[in-house]
């Protein structure tokens, strides 16, 4: 919708990834991670900056791809 204050799409590429990967943000990104690996999930690459923040990938019991990020201040 334009001017909705809302962006995003859906890449169709066949040369992207085919799956959608969920992006969920903390405000702790060490205490995020301990409660990834308590809850049975697996770090799938480890924390590492990007513009604008941290982050890291995890593979959750279902085998969903999910990432954690922390803004920079």
């Amino acid at each position: 919708m334009e001017s909705s204050g809302i962006d995003g799409g859906v890449d169709q590429s066949q040369a992207r990834a085919t799956v959608t990967m969920a992006v969920l943000r903390t405000t702790d990104l060490d205490d995020a991670e301990r409660r990834v690996w308590a809850a049975g999930g697996v770090i799938t690459r480890e924390q590492f900056d990007f513009p604008g923040g941290q982050r890291f990938h995890f593979r959750e019991p279902g085998t969903n791809e999910m990432v954690v990020w922390i803004a920079h201040d």
